[in-house]
């Protein structure tokens, strides 16, 4: 792909933005009772904060796709909060999960670097990992099986310390998600629905104030680049741990297997109508900002 078809997302209105946010932070939260270790109060924080971000990049693109008519269906895949999603959305007659990971730069923007240049990062760690299950349906009407690569800002430097969305907990609301967690210890896949969302909502916030319950530090731009599927795996190898990436754009801790974005098929080629109208983004351009119908 080129570095032209790289999708910018930068039009989310604040406010929209902030709610996108807190639904993923919400459901982070009703659903780590059944997702998460004993790690303490700061553990489940940040457990709950890893959970919300991955969760944000996902409902960032679902808006993108409603907002531009992408015809993509994700009720076939995605569970209840109890339960593991099959994936993220189906499309094409694919299924497709959303492979997000933060980048670290200054500025709004990463051009003259180039998005294309990133690595599509699709995890390896062990045998039972996702590049492991690259081939394997979960949806008996899909044909393939395709990952999304996008990028979220995380900071301006790898040492920065401030993480993007801080969960806040009172220690009364840390026992009470311990206490769902030690009724459900020998029965994380419920079969039918362990409690009603409302009720956990009402206990939960009993006596607390809803709008403390994060904070978002930034409004990162969503940057959704190239894909692969069935066609694209002979461009991926194994990038070993702790890695660093493009002169420390980005880091990872644990083995992937990964490929360059510009090896690998744009999603805006799928969506040619984007090249008349984009809403709420633009195409990429590496000497700033430009006008998606001059591309």
């Amino acid at each position: 792909m080129q570095e032209t078809e790289v999708i910018i997302v930068d039009g989310i209105a604040q406010d929209t933005y902030l709610d996108i946010c807190r639904k993923a932070v919400e459901y982070a939260i009703i659903s780590i009772p059944f997702t998460y270790n004993r790690i303490g109060i700061k553990g489940l924080k940040r457990k709950i904060a890893n959970i919300a971000k991955g969760k944000l990049a996902e409902n960032l693109f679902f808006y993108f796709c409603e907002s531009n008519q992408i015809d993509i269906n994700k009720s076939l895949g995605q569970t209840p909060f109890y339960m593991p999603d099959k994936t993220d959305f189906v499309f094409q007659d694919a299924e497709w999960d959303i492979k997000n990971n933060f980048i670290y730069h200054k500025g709004d923007y990463l051009y003259k670097k180039y998005y294309k240049w990133l690595p599509g990062l699709i995890p390896n760690h062990t045998r039972t990992d996702q590049w492991s299950r690259r081939n394997r349906l979960a949806i008996d009407s899909s044909f393939d099986k395709k990952y999304l690569f996008t990028f979220l800002k995380g900071g301006e430097s790898l040492d920065e310390r401030t993480p993007l969305i801080e969960v806040h907990l009172s220690e009364k609301q840390a026992r009470f998600l311990d206490g769902l967690y030690q009724q459900f210890r020998s029965n994380r896949r419920p079969k039918v629905q362990p409690f009603e969302e409302s009720v956990f909502w009402h206990q939960f916030f009993e006596g607390a104030n809803r709008a403390l319950l994060f904070k978002l530090r930034a409004f990162p731009f969503l940057i959704i680049t190239g894909y692969a599927g069935r066609n694209q795996w002979q461009h991926f190898k194994d990038c070993g741990v702790n890695r660093t990436w493009n002169n420390g754009l980005l880091r990872t801790r644990i083995n992937n297997s990964y490929s360059r974005i510009h090896k690998l098929p744009s999603f805006a080629s799928l969506v040619p109508h984007l090249k008349k109208q984009l809403n709420l983004a633009h195409f990429s351009h590496p000497k700033g900002r430009a006008n998606p119908f001059l591309l």
